[in-house]
């Protein structure tokens, strides 16, 4: 279950002006296990482990929320542009 988000977060990835809007936990996960700029550190580690818990639990908007705003704060550790949160 993708585990829709009540808000997506633009981000420009993969370059200057290309920008992405993930909408879920899962989508989450896959942008940092795929070509992740940063592929370590807390926020990253914190993260993963946050999208991992919620998509166990897929009925919890709670966990969502946390997977969120983990992903969040692994962007602004990875220094990656967000446009919108």
């Amino acid at each position: 279950m993708a585990q829709d988000w009540d808000r997506g977060v633009e981000l420009e990835l993969h370059g200057i002006g290309k920008y992405r809007t993930v909408k879920s936990t899962d989508d989450a996960a896959r942008q940092l296990m795929g070509n992740w700029p940063k592929p370590d550190g807390k926020a990253f580690e914190a993260a993963v482990r946050a999208c991992i818990a919620a998509l166990e639990r897929t009925r919890s908007r709670a966990l969502a929320e946390k997977a969120r705003q983990a992903f969040i704060d692994a962007a602004d550790d990875a220094d990656i542009y967000i446009r919108s949160k």
